[in-house]
């Protein structure tokens, strides 16, 4: 085999590998992209976690003092109809 025919058999052997390199980078890119959303559907969900805790905690408290449930409406709002806002 000449010279000629070994530069242009690595020169394809190059580009075949570089071909491959850009679309598993895109493939990178991609789930990257992914999990940029799925970060911040975490950071949501955990949002909600923690305020949910939150609340289990401060009716447990409740009732440890009360011994009861909290009525729907606290003590210190009235209750209004929805026409007379």
């Amino acid at each position: 085999m000449s010279y000629a025919q070994q530069k242009q058999r690595h020169f394809a052997q190059l580009s075949t590998t570089l071909q491959r390199l850009a679309r598993e980078l895109e493939q990178t890119r991609d789930l990257m992209e992914q999990t940029v959303v799925q970060l911040n559907a975490m950071g949501k969900f955990s949002a909600l976690h923690a305020a949910q805790m939150i609340a289990v905690e401060k009716i447990e408290e409740y009732v440890d003092e009360h011994g009861h449930l909290p009525s729907t409406v606290p003590a210190n709002r009235s209750t209004k109809s929805a026409g007379s806002i």
